[in-house]
């Protein structure tokens, strides 16, 4: 826990590494994790940057892994990987990246000129395929050869419908210039081709179409199947022939040329199909290339990818190191955690006498001003799943106090008061504790977002699980019904009656709620007061914790104008009313109030009519409502701790602050003053010395020291040290305390306005916070009768029916205690719970606004938040 009640101590580091071992360095800093780079280049933009160009071709090769995982999913055939042996995958994470970058360029064009040429010889084959089936169709549309082609005819017969027209060919039309064209058409297509040829030709041809039909692949249509019949078309006529030719090629058919002689259509058909044979050889040998190429790819992919983004992120973060010319070497800065500094520093002389530089890596420390650093906390598996409900609402301030280890606890407990229910809290154990055995299954498996979101709440889920069975076993509820774990004290009265009695006097359930409270009238009433005491005792206690860890925050950073000013008043005031009240719910549960004197205190004295009388009617308390004696006194001293508290809380903290600010100003005004003659005093010694050197000597002096001793130039037979001071003016800006200075710059106005605006809302919001912890009471509530009703209703009934009903009402309240409770009532306490962390309790100390630790790190590859 005290690794993780404060962010780890953070240093800011400075690099100066040269350029033969920059990237050897960066490469082991990964395999660490230890640094966060700072952008030193923000003056420059990314196309400016020194190594953008490696990072270009790094995209450019996970473009080329993209197009291979694209190529894998679509192939048409199987495509296995191979087993990679320990020594493969040492090489490729060995290999260089230009050579690494060469076999990826080598097998994407290899992949792209076979899938270019698989899609040509794809296309002749079908083209083959085609032409196979128009010689095929052919026979019947040129008919026996017993007719004749008669033109004149078909001129007389132009307006008819040339469906309608039954023409045989011959073959001796040499009489007459008559051209034909044989092909095949989309047969959705044919009807409107049909049309335009007739008004074309104005009737004088002759077209006809098969009746089979084929399915072919239309490559321009991403290989949609279409279905194509074969015809043959008959005109008079050059002109009109090249005519009706384009025409036909507009509607993506495709021309062939056929010959009339059957003797020549057999033997071209023979000819075609030993092309497709031919051509199908070649496919498969393409094909089988290819899968070669695939399945070592698909081998190999996710290992080059990992590789890739390696050396993406090397690059990237190199483009955040500024090069010094002068010096002649690459200069990066970057925050780490104190306790790894030793560390770096021999990761950083092992890179560089594997580098072979002659000149080792130097880490200097900086000085931290104005910046707040990083918060990282160490978190481990179980411990993660809490700290992310934690920075979901904001990243802890550097050094602040985190909530983590104490949501840890009170996250699934307050989750369980509202979910309370012995069977209920089995159920969710159940599915934590199989989650949590079997995670390095489950990982293997590859979950989506939201089970991996489900995933990494195991252990949230576990603790949910554990808490919940235990505070159902105070309220003794297992899926509603009570169970006598120790005995009850009560029995029924012998006379008769539904009436119980006290089996002997002073007995008391040992643990939780007697079992027989469920056979009484009061019990709704019994269970709600319960409940209801118990949400504002939690609450109390969960502000209280709130607060004082307030004062933690307030001794760790020093302001101690905070803990007398706002955490004493804070205190008093929540302590003085709402502890106050917290005291009257104990002590109430001690008294016996049948044995009190008074007979009209027998049945209790209700302690909402004693807060109201505790703030309208001051020291004053009837003896009906007295609970103790004294009472009206203490009270009244309570009452006038939580008035004074409020001004405690107002007044004085705007007023210090403002007599600050106001002395601090005077202070600045006098050292402004001595630093102006300072530098007078300056300027007067440099006019006696060569002015060059001095300059140059004053910015290239790297000590820490305020004093420079020179050489007197100005006489050459008498050489004498001089010492001058720098001037302190940058000195004096750098020492300035960052928060004092915000504070000068801060109106007083505006000082008093925030404070009024804090001490309103602490006031009301103690209440109103109070009372948003009863939603622990009234979710309970709702969770135990929805148990309660589903069991009566769907178990208990049917069951005095004594027929199958029994079975299907079994089942429905199953399905119902599953989606119903197990899985809406859970997330809606789920909600609740942590409403009241991020709401009610962080906001008495918690700022948030902090920034995370990102180390420069190659175990965040692959992660959605690289």
């Amino acid at each position: 826990m005290g690794n993780l009640l404060r962010s780890q101590e953070m240093s800011k580091i400075e690099l100066y590494l040269q350029p033969d071992s920059l990237y050897e360095t960066l490469n082991q800093l990964g395999e660490m994790g230890a640094i966060q780079f700072i952008d030193t280049n923000t003056t420059l933009k990314s196309f400016e940057r020194s190594y953008i160009n490696e990072v270009r071709r790094c995209d450019e090769i996970e473009r080329k892994l993209r197009y291979f995982d694209l190529q894998i999913e679509s192939a048409s055939f199987e495509i296995r990987s191979q087993h990679l042996e320990k020594d493969d995958i040492d090489q490729i994470a060995e290999s260089s990246f230009e050579n690494l970058e060469a076999l990826i360029d080598q097998i994407f064009e290899d992949v792209q000129q076979t899938n270019e040429s698989q899609k040509e010889i794809r296309e002749r084959y079908f083209d083959l395929k085609e032409k196979r089936f128009v010689i095929l169709q052919s026979q019947n549309l040129y008919g026996d050869g017993r007719g004749a082609i008669n033109i004149e005819q078909n001129k007389q017969n132009q307006f008819k419908d040339p469906n309608d027209l039954e023409l045989s060919l011959i073959d001796n039309d040499q009489d007459i210039n008559l051209r034909y064209y044989s092909g095949s058409v989309e047969k959705d297509k044919i009807a409107t081709l049909e049309r335009i040829l007739w008004r074309t030709t104005r009737g004088n041809m002759l077209l006809k179409f098969s009746d089979d039909e084929i399915m072919f692949n239309d490559f321009q249509k991403a290989n949609r199947k279409v279905g194509k019949k074969a015809f043959v078309f008959f005109c008079e006529g050059e002109q009109l022939g090249e005519r009706v030719q384009r025409i036909i090629q507009s509607f993506g058919a495709k021309l062939f040329q056929i010959p009339s002689q059957q003797n020549e259509r057999n033997e071209l058909f023979n000819k075609t199909d030993q092309e497709i044979a031919e051509i199908r050889s070649v496919v498969d040998k393409g094909l089988r290339q290819i899968k070669n190429t695939l399945e070592r790819v698909k081998t190999n992919i996710e290992f080059w990818k990992k590789r890739i983004q390696r050396e993406k992120l090397i690059y990237h973060t190199m483009n955040l190191f500024r090069y010094d010319p002068n010096k002649k070497c690459w200069i990066g800065e970057g925050w780490c955690p104190t306790s790894l500094i030793n560390n770096i520093r021999i990761l950083l002389k092992k890179a560089s006498d594997t580098s072979g530089v002659q000149i080792p890596a130097i880490l200097n420390i900086l000085r931290i001003d104005k910046e707040m650093p990083p918060t990282y906390f160490q978190t481990n598996k179980f411990q993660r799943g809490f700290q992310n409900l934690v920075d979901s609402y904001g990243i802890a301030n550097y050094q602040e106090v985190n909530p983590g280890p104490f949501t840890m606890i009170t996250f699934p407990f307050l989750f369980a008061v509202m979910f309370g229910d012995l069977g209920h809290g089995f159920i969710l154990t159940l599915t934590g504790l199989i989650l949590v055995m079997f995670e390095r299954k489950l990982l293997r498996l590859g979950l989506t977002d939201i089970s991996l979101t489900l995933f990494e709440g195991r252990y949230i889920m576990l603790m949910m699980g554990i808490f919940s069975m235990y505070t159902g076993f105070l309220y003794n509820e297992t899926f509603s019904i009570p169970i006598d774990f120790f005995g009850t004290c009560w029995e029924k009265n012998a006379t008769g009656g539904d009436h119980y009695l006290l089996k002997y006097n002073d007995c008391v359930y040992p643990v939780g709620v007697d079992p027989q409270w469920v056979h009484k009238k009061n019990e709704l009433l019994y269970v709600n007061s319960l409940k209801m005491k118990m949400s504002v005792i939690y609450g109390v206690s969960h502000m209280i914790m709130g607060i004082v860890l307030s004062l933690m925050n307030s001794i760790h950073f020093k302001k101690w104008i905070n803990v007398w000013f706002e955490f004493l008043p804070q205190m008093v005031l929540m302590v003085s009313f709402f502890g106050y009240m917290v005291f009257l719910v104990f002590y109430k549960w001690t008294i016996r109030w049948n044995q009190r004197s008074n007979p009209k205190q027998h049945g209790g004295v209700m302690l909402i009519n004693t807060l109201i009388k505790f703030v309208l009617s001051p020291g004053s308390v009837k003896t009906d409502d007295q609970i103790y004696e004294k009472q009206g006194t203490v009270q009244l001293i309570l009452l006038f701790m939580v008035v004074i508290s409020i001004p405690w809380m107002l007044c004085p903290k705007p007023w210090i602050l403002r007599h600050r600010i106001k002395k601090k100003k005077k202070m600045m005004k006098g050292q402004k003053k001595l630093v102006k003659i300072h530098n007078d005093n300056f300027e007067d010694s440099r006019e006696l010395l060569n002015t060059n050197e001095i300059e140059k000597k004053l910015i290239e002096s790297k000590s820490d020291n305020d004093e420079l001793e020179i050489e007197d130039l100005s006489d050459d037979n008498n050489q004498k040290k001089i010492v001058l001071q720098k001037p302190k003016v940058e000195r004096f800006q750098e020492k300035k305390d960052s928060e004092e200075e915000d504070e000068e710059n801060i109106p007083i106005s505006e000082i008093f306005v925030e404070q009024i605006i804090e001490t309103i809302e602490f006031v009301l919001g103690s209440i109103s916070n109070t009372a948003s912890y009863l939603r622990l009471w009234a979710l309970s509530l709702a969770h135990s009768q929805l148990s309660k009703v589903f069991w009566d209703k769907l178990v208990m009934l049917p069951l005095t029916t004594y027929s199958f009903i029994v079975f299907f009402g079994f089942a429905i309240w199953a399905a119902i205690t599953i989606g119903v409770l197990m899985v809406m009532e859970s997330f809606s306490a789920f909600l609740h719970s942590l409403r009241l962390h991020w709401v009610e309790f962080q906001n008495k100390f918690y700022s948030g606004e902090g920034t995370k630790f990102t180390p420069f790190s190659f175990k965040s590859l692959g992660s959605n938040d690289n």
